[in-house]
């Protein structure tokens, strides 16, 4: 709707760009399927918009799916009790602890960024992407948290220099 009626006002070659969530297509226990059904909705809607506002207004359409980042409305999802942490507070030590870029946390700013990356002319032949801007979680297909592997991921992967912790293979 915001672009069948913004879309005659704007320029050709601008951009529109929503933001999204990994939960539109993985799992992600505490967030809710009506959240995730809709962010998935809104990837769909992504790529038939790029078509459709493209062809139409000459409009890109591209989407970011966001890793978690301490917001407003990101705290108001199931709140910690008693000085608990909520689950926003989880998800970021989650992908802290498993995301390839670990020792950097994400910021609104960075989200920021690749929106204005994807609205900038650089970028003017990006249209119906999803873009991810999570510290590279969504590449994982197994927690490197879990006890299960721990061995096996210091063998595999080491701990570079700059890490924080011991070096690769000695135990804190």
């Amino acid at each position: 709707a915001m672009l069948q009626n913004f879309g005659p006002l704007m320029p050709a070659g601008g951009a529109a760009v929503s933001i999204s969530f990994l939960a539109a297509e993985r799992v992600v226990p505490g967030y809710g399927g009506g959240m995730s059904s809709a962010k998935a909705q809104l990837e769909s809607d992504t790529r038939v918009l790029a078509w459709e506002a493209g062809r139409k207004f000459g409009i890109r359409v591209n989407t970011i799916s966001a890793g978690p980042t301490k917001t407003r409305a990101a705290n108001a999802i199931k709140k910690g009790v008693d000085g608990r942490p909520g689950f926003i507070d989880r998800l970021i030590s989650y992908y802290a602890a498993n995301a390839p870029l670990p020792s950097r946390r994400l910021a609104t700013d960075d989200v920021g960024r690749a929106a204005l990356a994807l609205c900038c002319e650089l970028t003017s032949s990006v249209t119906g992407t999803c873009q991810y801007v999570d510290n590279g979680l969504h590449v994982m297909g197994l927690s490197v948290d879990s006890d299960s592997f721990e061995d096996f991921i210091t063998q595999q992967s080491g701990r570079p220099e700059w890490a924080p912790g011991p070096p690769a293979g000695e135990k804190a």
